[in-house]
């Protein structure tokens, strides 16, 4: 007898599967952010809570939230932040198996205590890319670090807090 996992998998056509969840996807976009942080960013660390933050902005497109219009009505989607940050510490881990970033924290510490930082090993896969998702992805993280701070005010707004 099928389980509900297997029947809910046969019923999604593999295209549509890859389509909405793709961890290598995230793995490389987290990487592309990661690399954006190391350019534009004077830390060494970054918490956890700005890479979902950052991340959230440009790959759901909530950077819009922050574009200056103010007769811009922008019904917010309220769980696609937390949907990536339930996926985050797989991400990480699985960035820090490849060697690619190095994890700041110990299993006792609260999530955003701990923080991230890209390897020389991230780096020189990131610029080994020759892909101009890739590149058009970095500028965005790059422009989001930037223009937009990463304050308790501006994740409350994308969690769909106050606009």
């Amino acid at each position: 007898m099928n389980s509900e996992i297997e029947i809910r998998k046969s019923l999604v056509p593999p295209s549509i599967e890859l389509l909405f969840n793709n961890e290598q996807l995230e793995l490389i976009k987290t990487l592309c952010l990661l690399y954006a942080f190391y350019l534009k960013s004077n830390r060494k660390f970054n918490k956890i809570s700005d890479i979902v933050f950052y991340y959230s902005l440009i790959n759901f497109d909530l950077i819009r939230i922050f574009d200056g219009n103010k007769n811009n009505t922008i019904k917010l989607e309220r769980n696609l932040p937390f949907r990536f940050q339930t996926k985050i510490n797989n991400i990480l881990l699985e960035l820090s198996n490849l060697n690619y970033v190095v994890v700041k924290g110990e299993l006792s510490y609260k999530i955003n205590e701990i923080s991230v930082k890209l390897t020389s090993e991230g780096i020189d896969f990131v610029n080994e890319i020759n892909i101009p998702f890739i590149t058009e992805l970095i500028e965005k993280y790059s422009f989001a670090i930037n223009n937009i701070e990463s304050t308790s005010a501006n994740k409350n707004t994308i969690v769909g807090g106050v606009l």
